[in-house]
């Protein structure tokens, strides 16, 4: 395959039966207790992905694992992935006001790459953390355990017109629910993909602007 480059990641670990390499690439999913989001074989699946390759594993129980990653060959003309499917923004200083550690955590893992993050779990430090640092976005859980998320946002609205604000919840919301309206983007958990959260981001972002 000349217009591919192909490499080869093998391990001498325990290995996985067939059930566990049909759902590596599934986000959140993990065999481990405690460790980890789930979120790194996905996030590297969507990557390859991104770029025109392909992800695959071979393993068989007590005998490792074999991943191929296939990618095209760089012709040294365009190394641009695909723009359509995963939005780029620039690098944000992000508040995440969450009160569930394991949301808070995985949040964390998708952005802290590529973002400054401020995490939070209520809104009292919420809008302590606003009065000391400058943000240029913000997440917030609808369900915090000292105000609800919507209030939240409406007190961050007063003295923060600009700021885009991305709501973040496991209830179904209609389009017209109050709730909703202090909000620039909506975000639904369970969050199944960080594509979701990068979604989520470049709205906000491009509703707050107009």
């Amino acid at each position: 395959m000349p217009d591919r480059v192909r490499i080869f990641v093998k391990d001498n670990g325990i290995g996985m039966s067939t059930d566990v390499q049909s759902k590596i690439f599934e986000p959140f999913f993990t065999t481990k207790v405690n460790v980890g989001t789930g979120l790194g074989l996905s996030t590297a699946h969507n990557q390859v992905s991104r770029w025109g390759g392909e992800l695959l594993v071979e393993s068989k129980p007590g005998r490792g694992s074999v991943f191929c990653v296939t990618l095209p060959r760089w012709n040294g003309l365009h190394a641009v992935p695909d723009e359509g499917q995963i939005p780029v923004v620039p690098r944000l200083r992000i508040l995440i006001v969450e009160d569930d550690a394991f949301v808070r955590r995985s949040l964390a893992h998708c952005l802290k790459s590529q973002h400054v993050l401020t995490l939070v779990e209520t809104g009292t430090q919420a809008i302590e953390a606003t009065n000391h640092n400058e943000f240029d976005l913000a997440v917030i859980d609808l369900g915090l355990p000292d105000v609800s998320g919507d209030d939240l946002a409406r007190l961050i609205r007063n003295r923060l017109p600009q700021l885009p604000l991305i709501l973040m919840t496991g209830w179904s919301l209609a389009e017209n629910d109050p709730k909703r309206q202090p909000f620039d983007a909506y975000l639904q958990k369970p969050i199944t993909d960080p594509k979701m959260v990068m979604d989520a981001i470049d709205y906000a972002l491009k509703k707050s602007a107009e």
